[in-house]
């Protein structure tokens, strides 16, 4: 396995991980430096501690990654990746079984908010269903130009 050092010339190594999970490195790494990642950036060196922690781990995904046992910062890192995963993951119809909508599914990101929204909290399922195909008509059809047909109660419906 070895252990894995970021080389003298920046480049991050892959080397040494299951094939899921480089190629899951290799999306969520692509996805986070072409999306709006508010600002944040990850340095090689952590980035590369994280990988030595899933070779360590012998992870076959970063779902599987036992985060309690990651370093502070790589930890940080490896929840986002698993939320910029989550598009590839889930289908638009787990999304509604789960109670949520994730606007990345539509081509649709809002300035200063993630592309997760949660609508669980809609306590009657058929009334949470019910907002849910609204939001995916709506994300289909119109798409909303900011974030408050999702967090202003009666912006849904009178936008």
């Amino acid at each position: 396995m070895g252990s894995a050092r970021v080389s003298p010339d920046g480049v991050l190594s892959l080397r040494g991980l299951k094939p899921l999970a480089r190629a899951e490195f290799k999306w969520a790494l692509n996805h986070h430096g072409e999306g709006p990642t508010e600002g944040a950036r990850w340095p090689i060196s952590v980035v590369q501690r994280l990988v030595t922690e899933c070779q360590r781990q012998q992870v076959g995904s970063l779902a599987d990654l036992d985060l309690s046992r990651a370093p502070q910062h790589p930890r940080t890192i490896a929840r986002t990746m698993l939320g910029h995963l989550r598009v590839v993951y889930f289908s638009r119809q787990d999304t509604k079984e789960a109670g949520y909508i994730e606007t990345d599914h539509y081509g649709v990101r809002m300035k200063g908010h993630s592309s997760n929204f949660d609508i669980s909290q809609v306590s009657q399922r058929w009334l949470r269903d019910l907002l849910w195909d609204y939001l995916d008509l709506r994300l289909t059809t119109d798409p909303p130009r900011g974030k408050g047909v999702f967090t202003r109660p009666g912006a849904a419906v009178s936008n």
